[in-house]
């Protein structure tokens, strides 16, 4: 099953990156804020934590919607096409979501 490389474990340090760079451009006050008091490593390493727990929790659920449905669909192919997209699409809302600042 092919899954964004952003979403596993071991990956935090991208998404970290992602996080602070999205931070710089949409909130340079915020930024400049955290940096000169020392805690902009630890809204960032928060801000993925949340976005993970997020992204989890919505895989969850989606993974749930799957197992409900898969009494009702005839093909597995066509299945697993509809969770992996289902999974691309919520991350992209996450991001959305997580890197508004």
């Amino acid at each position: 099953m092919s899954m964004n490389p952003l979403t596993l474990e071991g990956r935090e340090k991208e998404r970290r990156k992602m996080i602070r760079e999205a931070l710089q451009e949409k909130n340079p006050q915020l930024f400049r804020q955290l940096r000169k008091s020392a805690q902009l490593e630890e809204f960032v390493r928060d801000r993925e934590k949340e976005m993970m727990l997020a992204y989890s929790e919505g895989w969850n659920k989606a993974l749930y919607q799957q197992i409900d449905e898969k009494n009702a669909k005839e093909n597995p192919l066509e299945q697993v096409k509809e969770f992996e997209a289902s999974l691309r699409s919520l991350w992209e809302e996450t991001l959305a979501t997580y890197l508004e600042f």
